[in-house]
Parts: C-alpha cells; sequence; structure tokens
C-alpha cells in the first residue's frame, strides 16, 4: 500500500491517430446493427413539479440590522476574516496585597521579567498563548487584555485562579470585511433560517392538499407557487438532445438526480411522495407522460453512429501505436527518442503512490503504473477518448513499514486492541457453549414494537 514508483512518460492525443477515411454507409450499417442495442431510445417521461425551498420562502427584508449585526459581531473572526490576537502574559499572586505590591515596584521601574524570575516562572511560561477577545477562558482577563496598549502591564485583575498581573506582549490587529459588505450575505442567510418553521408549515398543508387529490396546480395557485412542466427527460434528467439539466432548463431545480430516480418509480397517476432536499425544502411531482424505451432506426441515428465509429476507430489505431511504444521500450529504446518521432514530450512522475490521481496521471493510469513490473513499460487509455499514455517505471520503493516511533506506537495499540477483542470473542463464545444460551422471541419483539403473532 505504502509502495512508490518513479515514470517517464508520454500522452498521445487523439489527433495522433492522424486522420481516418470516413466509413461508407455500408459499414456504418454493419456498425449500427452489430451494436443497435447501445443506440436504443431510452425511456422518458414528462411531469409536473412544485418546488419548495428556503431561498423561495426567505424574505431578507425581516431581518432587521441589529440582529444582523449582532450576528456579524458573534461570526466576523471565523466568516469574514481575523479578529483581533493579543500575545498575553501573566502572573498570579496568592494573595491582593502580594500583587498590588508588585504592581507598584512595576511604577518603581522593577521589569515584568524581573518579577516573574523572583516568582519562579520562566518566561516561556509567562504566556498564556495567543487569543481573540472571545478565545480567552477567563473572561476578566480577557476584558484587562483587550483593554491594554502593546507592551502595557494591568492594573490587578481578579482572574479566575487569584490576582493576577496580566501584560500585553504583541497585538495582532483585526482583518476583517466590515459589517457594510457582508450584511446582505448575513441577512440572507439568517432569512434562510428562519424560512425553515414556514417551510414546515407549508409542507404540512400541501401534504394535506394531496391527501385530499386536490391537483397540483391547484395547489400551487393557492398557495402562491409555481408549477413548472418539465420534460421529455431520460432518467439522467437530459433531453432529447443528449443536453443536461432538461436541455439546461432545469439548472436552478435542486437535487436533479434524485428527481430524476424518483420520476422513474412512479406511475401515471400514483400519490407520489414529496422528495426532501438537502437544505430542508420539498419537491412534489406528478408523472404527465411517459415515453416507453424502443429501437431507433439507423436514419435516426446515423451521425451519432459515424461518431461512435470514428471514435472506436481513433481509440483503436491510438491502442496499436501504443503498443508499438511499449514494445521498443522494453527493448531498450529510448523514450524520449520515441517522443520526438511522435512529435511529443516526455513527462516525468516520481514518488506516485497507489492513491495518487493527477489530471496527467488519473486512477486507471496509476493502477496501469502500478500492475506493471519494474523497467518495463506499459500503456493506458485516458477517459473520455482523451487520448493514451504510454509509461517507463524506472523504479518501485517500498518504504519503512514503521517509519517513526509515532508509527510503531500506534501499530502497537492497534494489535493490542485486536487482541483483546479476539480474547473477549473467545472468552464468551467459551461460556456461551458452557451454560446454554437461549432468546426469550416475545421479550425481543415486544422490545422492538412488533406484534406477538
Amino acid at each position: 500500500r505504502s509502495e512508490q514508483r518513479a515514470i517517464d512518460f508520454i500522452t498521445l492525443p487523439a489527433s495522433a491517430a492522424g486522420a481516418i477515411a470516413p466509413a461508407d454507409g455500408a459499414t456504418l450499417q454493419h456498425y449500427f446493427e452489430e451494436r443497435k442495442a447501445s443506440f436504443r431510445a431510452p425511456e422518458f417521461r414528462s411531469a409536473n413539479i412544485l418546488v419548495l425551498t428556503l431561498a423561495l420562502v426567505a424574505d431578507a427584508a425581516t431581518i432587521s440590522d441589529d440582529d444582523a449585526r449582532k450576528r456579524y459581531e458573534e461570526v466576523k473572526g471565523q466568516r469574514f476574516g481575523s479578529a483581533e490576537r493579543r500575545d498575553i502574559q501573566q502572573i498570579v499572586f496568592p494573595t491582593e496585597t502580594e500583587a498590588r505590591a508588585a504592581r507598584g515596584r512595576l511604577d518603581s521601574g522593577t521589569s515584568f521579567e524581573a518579577l516573574a524570575t523572583e516568582r519562579n516562572i520562566a518566561e516561556k511560561d509567562l504566556s498564556l498563548g495567543s487569543f481573540t477577545k472571545a478565545g480567552v477562558f477567563d473572561k476578566a482577563v480577557g476584558d484587562a487584555a483587550f483593554a491594554l496598549a502593546e507592551g502595557a502591564v494591568s492594573d490587578v485583575v481578579q482572574g479566575a485562579f487569584g490576582p493576577v498581573l496580566i501584560r500585553v506582549k504583541a497585538i495582532e490587529a483585526e482583518r476583517l470585511r466590515s459589517f457594510g459588505e457582508v450584511s446582505a450575505e448575513l441577512k440572507r442567510e439568517m432569512a434562510i433560517a428562519k424560512a425553515r418553521d414556514s417551510v414546515a408549515g407549508l409542507h404540512d398543508k400541501i401534504e394535506d392538499q394531496r391527501a385530499g387529490a386536490r391537483p397540483l396546480a391547484e395547489i400551487a395557485k393557492d398557495k402562491s407557487l409555481t408549477l413548472r412542466a418539465i420534460g421529455p427527460v431520460d432518467m439522467q434528467m437530459r433531453d432529447k438532445a443528449g443536453i443536461a439539466n432538461g436541455g439546461n432548463s432545469l439548472a436552478d431545480v435542486p437535487s436533479l438526480t434524485e428527481l430524476g430516480a424518483a420520476l422513474f418509480r412512479t406511475e401515471i397517476g400514483a400519490d407520489s411522495e414529496a422528495l426532501r432536499l438537502r437544505d430542508g425544502g420539498y419537491v412534489w411531482f406528478d408523472v404527465a407522460a411517459i415515453e416507453p424505451s424502443r429501437e431507433r432506426s439507423f436514419d435516426e441515428v446515423k451521425l451519432l453512429v459515424a461518431a461512435q465509429w470514428l471514435a472506436d476507430e481513433t481509440s483503436a489505431k491510438l491502442a496499436g501505436m501504443a503498443r508499438g511504444l511499449v514494445a521498443r521500450l522494453d527493448k531498450g529504446e529510448d523514450i524520449e527518442a520515441l517522443a520526438a518521432m511522435a512529435g511529443v514530450s516526455v513527462a516525468s512522475a516520481d514518488q506516485l503512490t497507489r492513491k495518487d490521481t493527477r489530471p496527467d496521471l488519473p486512477a486507471g493510469v496509476i493502477s496501469a503504473v502500478f500492475g506493471t513490473l519494474p523497467e518495463r513499460a506499459g500503456t493506458a487509455a485516458l477517459p473520455g477518448d482523451a487520448g493514451r499514455v504510454v509509461f517507463r517505471v524506472k523504479a518501485a520503493t517500498v518504504p519503512p513499514f514503521m517509519r517513526t516511533t509515532q508509527d510503531a506506537e500506534g501499530i502497537s495499540r492497534q494489535l493490542g486492541i485486536a487482541l483483546g477483542d479476539d480474547l473477549l470473542s473467545q472468552y464468551v463464545s467459551k461460556i456461551q457453549g458452557e451454560i446454554g444460551v437461549s432468546i426469550n422471541a416475545s421479550g425481543v419483539r415486544n422490545a422492538l414494537g412488533g406484534s406477538e403473532n
């Protein structure tokens, strides 16, 4: 699993196959007849849908500036930049009297470090760390620290662990987008969150009307929602031209994949269940028409047949070229010279692992690399008829199984847990065998809410 490989490789684009003469009608007809099932028209369906989303119901105008500003103050550090941070130091004293005496000595010229040394506190132990104001556990300490100038020392503060003197060693200024820049975004988000209750209420009312057999069109009109007619589309929600999202007319409809699956498991006139959206909204639908899958004639798909034939011929020619290059590489020919002959350049990749993927080395190529012996060559196709990769494995190395003490400790813990679980399982099995085990079927049914029958 941890093996690493290094390769040199070249990429043969589809254009490397050169020009391929168009097929005549008889060739295409024969090609079609052998693959007629793959050119079959899929089933298409049309439907009426009613979409209810949080964004549709949300009204940003209902969120006041005060509420939005309050939310801004809560999240500004995490969402809109970084809030001011301060490197805080402190010295804790047993009593307030000692703390005030130390504060007086600071006023007389004694350094903060000298006070710490007197109390046997190392300089590195002075620091609480770097915090935003909200991140300081002790509110009194946080309030005092964020009221100081850089380098200044506080008056005595009653902290959670006793009287303390606080010093701010450094200040990192805030870097934030202003409230004015993000207020519209915040109000929209808050309105969407607020809309959840409205959506839940609308859902229940629509479901009640659906249960009363009221048509979806009347429900949409009653609730001031838009009823949309979609289709014909296939199960992947492509139109008859093969364009996704119903010919791009459904790009704004959420959860299209789930909607497509639901449409194709529902019959005309069936009482379909509302589709729950990821954001908490819903889609109701009624299947309006079904066009069954059918065989298409050669004339209907002639252009598609010609394109597929050309793609197959190109792929076959590239595969032959690649096999020839692999054979020459395995005989010891130089990959640079072979690349120059093919009109492409050589690239290298080191420390490849089985889990790696790159745009130029997708998963299928990586799998072929690890299926090839070291110092041998191989080839693999790129997805989408984009060409082929020809490679030579330069080296294969397997790192030590345990590279660090932490690795060894981790494996030891895993083995300990596994051995413990195994011993416990064996012990339980032995006890069960010695004393016998019976199941109270009635008790199980009652516990699970089942019936007695």
